[in-house]
């Protein structure tokens, strides 16, 4: 049996510092590379969305805000925004949604000039499906 010489032991530890030491600074500098990329992904997204609804392209804009809620970075006013926006999309929602019911329920009761009034003097902002819009040029 030898005896373990000194030197040997103590460049092996200094090889394993070593090792360890570039895993720590490849780990962290992967981290910080992972943060930047995440931002830089969410500031583009928000942009898109942002163009998105100013140009009254909402349905676009409300399923990336969608998206944007489980981003991994987001300032605070980007978050209040998101949330502002998505509520202002909802209320458009809904305003198409009562004005198509309102045309419909008179088509139903065969009142068609009326409804007809009501789809020409309505701006509606594009929250409609196909099937619904399809309905409304029909008549």
């Amino acid at each position: 049996m030898s005896i373990p010489d000194k030197n040997e032991e103590k460049q092996s530890s200094a090889l394993w510092d070593w090792v360890i030491g570039i895993g720590l600074v490849l780990l962290i500098g992967a981290g910080i590379w992972f943060y930047q990329s995440q931002k830089k992904e969410s500031h583009t997204r928000f942009s898109e969305a942002d163009v998105l609804f100013q140009s009254g392209e909402f349905r676009q804009a409300a399923a990336i805000y969608e998206e944007l809620k489980q981003a991994q970075y987001a300032t605070p006013s980007q978050d209040s925004l998101l949330y502002e926006r998505l509520d202002s999309i909802a209320v458009i929602r809904e305003q198409d949604e009562a004005d198509f019911n309102r045309v419909t329920t008179l088509l139903e009761k065969g009142d068609t000039l009326s409804a007809r009034i009501i789809r020409d003097r309505t701006a509606f902002r594009g929250m409609l499906d196909e099937e619904e819009k399809r309905l409304l040029e029909s008549f």
